[in-house]
């Protein structure tokens, strides 16, 4: 599973860093 959407999950990933 090397083909994840790494923008989405980024998005997400940013948010919930904040």
């Amino acid at each position: 599973m090397s083909e994840w959407r790494w923008e989405e999950g980024m998005e997400e990933s940013a948010h919930s860093l904040v």
